[in-house]
C-alpha cells in the first residue's frame, strides 16, 4: 500500500513540475513544420480604428512575407492582460506581440519616454509622430528593452474632453471626476479645480454611463472609437496632450525566428505599425469629429474653445513641464537637457510652446 502511495505521489509531482514548466513557456509556439504562431494582445475593441488599419494589415503581412511560417492571432479588449500590465505580460511571455501606452511606465526605465505626453506639446499628429521618434532615437534607454524588441514609436492625436455636460471654461470643470490617461494630464485637470480619475479605457464607457465620470480625456479617434459620445455628448476640442505608443515583441521569440524570417521581419515588418498607426491617426481625425457629430446630434455637440478661455486651460501646464524636468533630474537624467532638446524638435515642426 506505501508503494503505491509513493508511485501516485510521484506521478503527481511529475504532473505538477509538467505544469510549472509548460506556464513557464513563451505563449507562442511552434508545430511539427516549424512554423511559429504569435499571440497579439491588443488594448482595443475591435470597432476601434487601429484593429481595421493597423492590427489586422500587420497580420497579414507578417503571413503574407514569412510565406504562413509565421502568423499571429488578434485577442482584442484586453483579453490577454491589462493595458497598465502590457510590458511585463509580453516580456514575461504571457503573450507575444502588443502596444505599450508608456504614461503606464512612468516609475520604470521608460520614463523618458513619457516627455512626449507633457500638456500641450503638440497640436497634430504628425509632429507628435515625428517627434515622439526623434527623441527616442536620442535618448535611448537600453534597460527598458531587456525583456522586449521595440518596433517603433508613434504617438496619438491630440486629446479633447468627452463629457456628459458641456464645457466651455476652465470654470465649467470644477468639481468634475474626469478620466485621465496619465498623470501629467492629471496635474492640469488639477490645476483647473478637477478631479482626476486613472483607471482603464475599456472601463470608461460603463463608468460614465453609471455617473462615476462625467468626463473623460482622450483622443477623438480613440473616443469615437469606443463610442463614449452615446452617454457623453459634448466634445470639447482642446488638444490638451497625445499618448506615446511603443509597439513591442517578447524578446526570446523574436530570437528564436529563423534567420531569414528575422532579415523579412526586420527589413519588412518591425516598423509597419508605428507607421500604420501614425497614418490611421492622420487619416482618421476627419472621421472621428464626423462620427462624433452624427452621434450626438440632436444630444451636445462639439465646442471649439475661445482663445482667451484657452490660455486658461493651458496655464497649470507650464509648472506640469517644470515638475517633469526636475523629476527627470532627480532620476538621475539630465531633464534640463531633454526638455531643451524637446522643445527644439517640437519648433523644428513648426510648433510654438505656448508658455
Amino acid at each position: 500500500m506505501r508503494r503505491k502511495k509513493l508511485l501516485l505521489l510521484s506521478l503527481l509531482l511529475v504532473l505538477i513540475l509538467s505544469a510549472c514548466q509548460s506556464s513557464g513557456e513563451e505563449a507562442s509556439s511552434s508545430n511539427s513544420a516549424g512554423e511559429m504562431d504569435l499571440l497579439f494582445g491588443t488594448l482595443h475593441p475591435t470597432t476601434h480604428h487601429a484593429h481595421e488599419n493597423v492590427y489586422q494589415p500587420w497580420v497579414d503581412l507578417l503571413s503574407e512575407k514569412t510565406d504562413g511560417k509565421i502568423e499571429a492571432s488578434l485577442h482584442p479588449n484586453s483579453t490577454l492582460g491589462s493595458q497598465s500590465s502590457t510590458l511585463e505580460d509580453i516580456g514575461s511571455g504571457a503573450y507575444d506581440v502588443g502596444m505599450v501606452v508608456v504614461p503606464e511606465y512612468v516609475d520604470s526605465p521608460w520614463f523618458p519616454y513619457n516627455i512626449a505626453s507633457l500638456p500641450f506639446a503638440f497640436n497634430n499628429v504628425d509632429a507628435a509622430h515625428n517627434v515622439t521618434r526623434e527623441f527616442a532615437e536620442k535618448y535611448h534607454q537600453e534597460d527598458a528593452f531587456k525583456d522586449v524588441v521595440l518596433m517603433g514609436f508613434s504617438n496619438t492625436d491630440p486629446y479633447v474632453i468627452t463629457s456628459k455636460v458641456p464645457i466651455e471654461t476652465v470654470e465649467d470643470t470644477k468639481g468634475l471626476q474626469i478620466h485621465v490617461p496619465s498623470k501629467l494630464v492629471a496635474d492640469v485637470v488639477e490645476g483647473w479645480g478637477a478631479t482626476p480619475v486613472t483607471m482603464e479605457v475599456a472601463e470608461v464607457y460603463q463608468a460614465l454611463d453609471r455617473g462615476v465620470l462625467d468626463a473623460t480625456i482622450y483622443t477623438p479617434v480613440g473616443a469615437a472609437g469606443w463610442k463614449w459620445y452615446e452617454i457623453a455628448p459634448y466634445v470639447t476640442n482642446i488638444g490638451i496632450s497625445s499618448s506615446p505608443i511603443a509597439m513591442v515583441m517578447n524578446r526570446n521569440v523574436y530570437e528564436s525566428i529563423p534567420n531569414d524570417l528575422k532579415e523579412v521581419f526586420d527589413n519588412e515588418l518591425m516598423d509597419f505599425m508605428p507607421q500604420a498607426l501614425r497614418d490611421s491617426y492622420v487619416n482618421e481625425v476627419d472621421n472621428a469629429f464626423g462620427n462624433i457629430s452624427e452621434g450626438i446630434e440632436g444630444k451636445g455637440r462639439i465646442i471649439e474653445v475661445d482663445p482667451e478661455e484657452q490660455k486658461k486651460f493651458i496655464a497649470p501646464a507650464e509648472s506640469v513641464w517644470k515638475d517633469w524636468e526636475n523629476e527627470a533630474n532627480e532620476k538621475g537624467y539630465d531633464g534640463t537637457k531633454m526638455v531643451e532638446d524637446f522643445k527644439s524638435m517640437i519648433n523644428e515642426e513648426g510648433i510654438e510652446i505656448p508658455f
